[in-house]
């Protein structure tokens, strides 16, 4: 392994993105002046698709 995978812990990838995607609907009705997530989930959508190609980005390189 990597550096930047060094403490990568073995799991299911399935969990995980479920978690994420009940995290992300969670935080979508919060208020986008004290969540980042709502913000980005109702700006400009550039903003959206900036901070989606970043976090993609890690993970590859993860």
């Amino acid at each position: 392994m990597g550096v930047r995978t060094a403490n990568v812990q073995p799991g299911d990838i399935g969990e995980t993105l479920e978690s994420l995607a009940a995290t992300i609907l969670g935080r979508r009705d919060a208020s986008p002046e004290t969540s980042h997530t709502a913000r980005l989930l109702t700006d400009v959508e550039d903003e959206l698709l900036k901070k989606l190609a970043e976090e993609s980005s890690e993970v590859i390189m993860a």
